[in-house]
């Protein structure tokens, strides 16, 4: 064993060492649990309602990754508004093409109607998003349910209108992203698939 002039001294070093040790263990496990009770509460918070998780697909053989929309669970409060927004978006177009229409009475045929077709060509470089006669979708992709909904730039003329446009513009930017993650998905299944080969 190790030489030992003065044991009592020895001891003594001994005991404050492992007392230090405990106090520091001590502290450190109390940091860990309020670290883990943060975490539980964030997961719980921000995590777990999320609709769509966010994870990333990652080259085998490149530094590149893409990544998924984290998509969160909309409120029962948050779809009956715009459950409430569509309706109303629906009753104006109905409106305005019954106005338009061999069906609409004489007594209303004099009423202004905004007509951009005769002021605009739907090209104008200083508009910065023109959604001419709702169109934004490429040939062959599917039109988005939102779309029919959209106001046009110039038919943008009052506050309640450009709030209502706010509104289904982030309903047509959920139904984007949710697209997205559909092929996402399949992208995953896909590399799953070649690493289960890679494996074998």
């Amino acid at each position: 064993g190790d030489f030992c002039v003065d044991s009592e001294e020895k001891n003594q070093i001994a005991a404050k060492s492992k007392e230090r040790c405990d106090a520091l263990r001590a502290q450190i496990e109390r940091e860990n649990i309020a670290r883990q009770l943060i975490r539980d509460r964030l997961i719980k918070e921000f995590w777990d309602p999320m609709l769509g998780k966010g994870c990333q697909i990652c080259s085998l053989s490149s530094g590149l990754t893409v990544g998924n929309y984290p998509e969160r669970t909309t409120t029962d409060e948050e779809n009956t508004r715009l459950k409430k927004l569509r309706l109303m978006r629906k009753a104006e177009k109905m409106e305005v093409d019954m106005l338009n229409g061999p069906s609409c009475p004489g007594v209303l045929r004099g009423d202004s109607i905004l007509k951009t077709d005769d002021f605009t060509t739907g090209k104008e470089g200083y508009v910065v998003n023109w959604w001419h006669h709702g169109s934004i979708v490429q040939t062959g992709e599917a039109k988005p349910s939102d779309q029919k909904y959209l106001y046009e730039p110039f038919e943008l003329l009052t506050n309640s209108r450009r709030r209502l446009q706010v509104h289904v513009l982030q309903a047509l930017a959920a139904e984007y992203r949710l697209s997205f993650n559909e092929l996402f998905k399949k992208c995953q299944g896909d590399k799953k698939g070649v690493m289960d080969q890679i494996k074998e």
